[in-house]
């Protein structure tokens, strides 16, 4: 695993806005590039950090996100990221697997989509459902990028369904990660137990009530 930083960067970005469909469609789209010199790597080696630094660090891709209210009461929002991550050519002294590879925690492709449908029910309630999934393509866990600690693609999935009435009260019925989807979030060399791996698990499925008074 690792935390990293630089020294210096130097950032490009361009994009679009466009309103359309009468006000009810916003879109917008960048791309962006990015160099990072003299990149901050820290990597847990098990037991202690050990910062190390990295020549260079380069980004580029595009990024598109949208805003829709097809009908009234449901609105739904969504976006996409192309991202093209890698480190320099140069070799990293004790990280032999770095040259001109793809940043850990880094995936190509990553994506959100949601929808929120409100509607007045009886009694001067309010009635709200939302759900939200989020996506991100293979990404590796571990500043080394150790092959073994890759995460192969996922989706997460919320849900929230909500009563409220007026500005006084509200009770939500909500879950996270609704399909109980296994992921790593970090995976690192076990201490003192050499080829074995450690690994720091995402959230499993977690489901709640919360109430609220305003």
């Amino acid at each position: 695993s690792g935390r990293c930083g630089a020294k210096t960067a130097d950032p490009w970005e361009a994009g679009v806005k466009r309103v359309m469909l009468d006000r009810r469609l916003l879109v917008s789209a960048a791309a962006f590039r990015q160099t990072y010199d003299d990149f901050q790597l820290n990597t847990f080696l098990g037991t202690t950090f050990l910062v190390r630094s990295v020549p260079q660090v380069r980004a580029k891709g595009v990024e598109a996100d949208f805003m829709l209210l097809p009908v009234e009461g449901l609105s739904l929002q969504g976006g996409v990221t192309y991202a093209q991550t890698e480190y320099g050519d140069e070799a990293v002294p004790g990280l032999p697997l770095l040259a001109g590879r793809r940043l850990a925690f880094a995936p190509l492709w990553s994506g959100s989509l949601a929808g929120t449908y409100e509607r007045s029910v009886a009694g001067g309630l309010t009635g709200r459902i939302t759900l939200a999934a989020k996506y991100s393509s293979e990404y590796n866990t571990g500043s080394d990028l150790d092959p073994a600690k890759s995460q192969p693609g996922f989706w997460l999935v919320d849900g929230r369904v909500a009563l409220a009435r007026d500005e006084a009260w509200s009770v939500e019925l909500w879950g996270r990660n609704l399909f109980d989807q296994d992921y790593r979030q970090v995976a690192f060399g076990a201490p003192f137990q050499a080829g074995t791996l450690g690994a720091f698990l995402g959230a499993p499925r977690t489901v709640g009530v919360t109430l609220r008074l305003i």
